[in-house]
């Protein structure tokens, strides 16, 4: 066996299963192709003992992985609260799945998981749990990157180069789909009714930033491609967004403005300064938003 196998097995064992399973490990020296004498069989009564010394350590390791969550989402917990009960089979599943982890960026994101459920019970599904666990360090780190553009439950679908720009690309998007992050269908719209009767207004919040988007038409209405998240990918978005602190990506902001005003919208932008849930308590005045247009509307008609 090469030295580095070896010593990741070690690695791995002695965390896992501890010293006692360890030194068992190091001290087994026949080729995987030897027959066991019977002196080497080893007696039940150690192999009990063992098998209780990993118990106890996996044991205390779980125990140290939830206390450490439950400790961090302390700190966590929103002011916002809404009526409702915990469900006591979600928070079952939650404690054990938590605490096989001791990575200490995920358990930063139990606590948010756990900190979202109990002020708005019901919000983290028990699937979004299942592919938190999952993750690999590689997946949280792509799914992190990703995940600051979320709106809600949706990513508009940029050129597909502005993703490629920052980390992301079409084989990332599809990896998404095949764990459960987004939905495949690649048509998906968001449509953005009106909000007055006079004329088209409606309004996009986006971490700290909120759009008002507006038309002299009042028939017309805002349709942009979009990824669209499913119901883990979102709850797993809002806890990456919320233990980053996360403001608004102004690359993301301008280049959506871009698209929009394509459509022949005008577009005003402001700074969220309280927001309580999904209401805008205070912001900052709007001011018109201009961007050199790089290619044509989409209404204009092209030249023979």
């Amino acid at each position: 066996m090469a030295p580095s196998v070896a010593k990741r097995l070690i690695q791995m064992v002695n965390h896992t299963l501890g010293k006692g399973q360890t030194d068992w490990l190091l001290g087994r020296r026949l080729p995987a192709s030897s027959v066991p004498r019977k002196s080497d069989k080893i007696s039940l009564r150690s192999r009990k003992q063992r098998a209780y010394s990993s118990a106890a350590v996996e044991l205390v390791r779980r125990q140290k992985a939830i206390e450490n969550v439950l400790l961090r989402m302390l700190h966590r917990v929103d002011a916002d609260v809404v009526d409702g009960a915990i469900d006591l089979d979600w928070a079952v599943i939650f404690v054990d799945l938590a605490g096989r982890t001791d990575n200490p960026g995920k358990q930063d994101l139990w606590a948010q998981l756990l900190a979202r459920e109990l002020s708005h019970p019901g919000s983290v599904p028990v699937v979004a749990l299942r592919r938190l666990y999952e993750f690999s360090s590689a997946d949280m780190a792509l799914f992190s990157t990703f995940a600051p553009w979320v709106i809600k439950n949706y990513v508009t679908r940029l050129e597909l180069t502005f993703f490629e720009d920052r980390g992301i690309n079409q084989n990332n998007i599809l990896y998404f789909e095949e764990i459960g992050l987004l939905r495949p269908n690649r048509d998906m719209a968001k449509v953005f009714q009106s909000q007055s009767s006079a004329n088209f207004r409606t309004h996009l919040l986006y971490a700290d930033v909120v759009l008002r988007v507006a038309s002299d038409n009042a028939g017309q209405t805002l349709s942009l491609p979009i990824y669209r998240l499913t119901e883990a990918g979102a709850a797993l978005a809002y806890a990456i967004q919320k233990e980053a602190a996360m403001i608004a990506d102004s690359d993301y902001v301008l280049a959506l403005i871009a698209l929009i005003k394509r459509h022949g919208f005008k577009v005003q932008q402001a700074a969220i300064l309280e927001q309580q849930g999904e209401v805008v308590a205070r912001h900052s005045d709007f001011c018109e938003m201009f961007i050199w247009p790089s290619k044509p509307p989409l209404h204009a008609k092209q030249n023979d």
